[in-house]
């Protein structure tokens, strides 16, 4: 089935929304406060509900159960542990100021709070903290936090690795992220972290800092810039005339800006590398392994598997995926050799890679 025009599908989404939404306090439909109060949706809930746009539903065709993996390929939703549930940030309540002040209070913060802002756009697209949520929830690596009544559209707290606890606020203008456990494992797993939220947004997204600045009587971002870091310093987003060092954010700020320990790969790496993958690589035998080893986002994913668009932009699209990931993380490159080494095609060029990393 292919649809041409997707407003059916969002007036659907649109109205499961707002039926959720709709006199949040009384429902006594109890499918309907789940997805209220823990975000939970299943194919019983658009049975259920009485809806205007069901008419686009043809039996045998497009089904409840079509419409529900349709959202999750465009990261609407993402599936939960328990495989007839789904969880969908958007059918959370909104947490007020007062709240997200509180919930953060409980935060210890080892690390001193870091924020993603688009340095291009200054602003996110609308959905953008939904699609974080539910593209992190796609790995293994990250899950809900246990308390489901706690999460809310625009503060959610999850786990990674079952050791580092994150809470996100949504600000519109930029994500603000906080840690939260035992310093020696949020010292460890920070780098990890960072490398996610930032790949699972779009592209242009940065990283920032709260900014100690007290004069504007708001909460606004400090940036860093190639030049500024050079100091140890950040630049107040509102007032590029104040720089602060890096310490002045609060404890143990540099660690978010610590690279891998492992070395790094030069830019005449990765094109010795591209030069001969660019005529071999299949990406239909590798993004598999690329995205469970956690090299590729949701987002990658879909634009690499995108079966509309040409074989040269499907494998353009991965190169600057994995391009991204190394930027990223420069052990990156190293992950992405071992997934090659493992298919006998790529050998040779393999071997030709490690030689230019080590010479």
């Amino acid at each position: 089935v292919v649809f041409t025009n997707p407003q059916c599908i969002l007036d659907i989404i649109s109205e499961i929304v707002k039926c959720v939404a709709f006199d949040r306090k009384n429902h006594s439909n109890s499918m309907l406060v789940q997805a209220n109060n823990e975000g939970i949706i299943s194919e019983k809930l658009f049975e259920n509900v009485k809806i205007e746009s069901s008419k686009v539903y043809k039996e045998g065709i497009i089904e409840s159960k079509d419409l529900i993996r349709l959202m999750v390929h465009l990261g609407i939703a993402s599936k939960c542990e328990n495989n007839d549930e789904y969880f969908m940030p958007t059918l959370l309540n909104t947490l007020d100021a007062q709240g997200v002040h509180n919930a953060l209070s409980l935060c210890s913060d080892p690390i001193a709070p870091m924020a993603l802002y688009h340095d291009e756009k200054g602003w996110f697209k609308c959905g953008s903290f939904n699609f974080l949520i539910t593209s992190l929830l796609s790995s293994k690596q990250w899950t809900l936090a246990k308390k489901r009544n706690k999460l809310y559209s625009n503060c959610i707290k999850m786990c990674f690795n079952k050791s580092g606890n994150v809470t996100m606020i949504d600000n519109a203008s930029y994500i603000e992220i906080h840690l939260d456990g035992d310093m020696d494992i949020i010292r460890e797993v920070c780098p990890e972290i960072k490398r996610c939220l930032v790949g699972a947004c779009e592209e242009g997204v940065q990283i920032a800092f709260l900014c100690p600045c007290k004069l504007f009587g708001d909460k606004h971002l400090a940036i860093h810039t190639k030049a500024s870091l050079k100091h140890k310093k950040v630049v107040c987003s509102k007032d590029e005339s104040k720089a602060f060092n890096i310490s002045a954010l609060g404890a143990n700020a540099e660690i978010w800006l610590q690279e891998s320990k492992q070395a790094g790969c030069t830019k005449e790496c990765f094109r010795a590398i591209f030069a001969d993958l660019q005529s071999q690589l299949n990406p239909n035998d590798i993004t598999g392994k690329l995205f469970s080893a956690g090299l590729l986002t949701t987002c990658d994913r879909r634009s690499i598997d995108d079966i509309t668009i040409e074989e040269t932009t499907r494998m353009n699209n991965l190169l600057r995926a994995i391009e991204r990931a190394i930027n990223i993380d420069p052990a990156n490159f190293f992950k992405f050799l071992d997934i090659l080494d493992s298919i006998p095609l790529y050998k040779p060029i393999v071997e030709k890679a490690r030689n230019v990393c080590t010479m």
